[in-house]
């Protein structure tokens, strides 16, 4: 199974490419252009503030049954999905540019588990939460850290709650750093941080994860799209 997180910049040429070349099971897609007729696609808006946007993207050829959706008035959504024999799946995703973004996400969390367990106390199997992070770092922090290999405060902060409702940061399982993700200074993107958590028996089934850049995504725009690949 296939999971990718890419900034499009409103850029329609991007779905094509997300779907037939990258062969995308489900996405999260930040400033995304409108689906395609011709895509076999499902898309649940996620949250949008200020013209930016944030949607999950799930083919439409996987399997999967979409089963439920949760929001919250804070912005962003839980996505579950079902496939016949496997655990189900549930897709996180809050609006990475808002200050309360974290917020967010641990109320997700913390009514995801009580959606799925009785006591309340554990998150479902498999849980993917990914995109990017508003970043208020001041630049000299910036710039002396890689990309999500280590955090220097308050960005180390705003991570912190995911690891104790019990989601990992994909990026720490292999020890290959990951190409950056925008390739423009200038840009807004480069004040956030992007991130790839998942439960721990998500986490386990990683099989590898790449930030992908070859020519096409160079006529895309700035930014490239990271893409982890999941036994479940």
């Amino acid at each position: 199974m296939r999971v990718v997180s890419w900034n499009m910049q409103k850029n329609a040429a991007a779905w094509p490419y997300l779907t037939g070349f990258l062969r995308a099971d489900f996405a999260f897609v930040q400033d995304p252009a409108p689906l395609p007729d011709n895509i076999n696609g499902l898309l649940i808006h996620s949250a949008q503030h200020g013209g930016k946007q944030s949607v999950l993207y799930a083919s439409g050829t996987n399997g999967h049954r979409l089963r439920s959706t949760m929001s919250l008035p804070s912005g962003g959504v839980v996505a579950s999905f079902s496939k016949p024999g496997l655990e189900d799946l549930h897709l996180l995703d809050v609006h990475p540019w808002t200050s309360v973004t974290m917020d967010s996400a641990m109320s997700m969390v913390q009514e995801l588990g009580r959606a799925s367990s009785f006591f309340a106390k554990k998150l479902p199997k498999n849980v993917i939460f990914a995109g990017h992070l508003a970043d208020n770092a001041p630049t000299v922090q910036k710039r002396q850290r890689g990309f999500l290999r280590t955090f220097s405060k308050p960005s180390e902060d705003h991570f912190k709650p995911l690891a104790k409702a019990g989601l990992r940061d994909c990026a720490n399982k292999f020890s290959a750093p990951l190409l950056a993700t925008n390739r423009g200074s200038t840009s807004d993107q480069s004040q956030s941080q992007p991130f790839f958590w998942a439960s721990k028996n998500a986490y386990a089934n990683l099989r590898q994860l790449n930030v992908f850049l070859d020519d096409q995504i160079l006529a895309f725009g700035t930014c490239n799209p990271i893409v982890a690949d999941y036994d479940l």
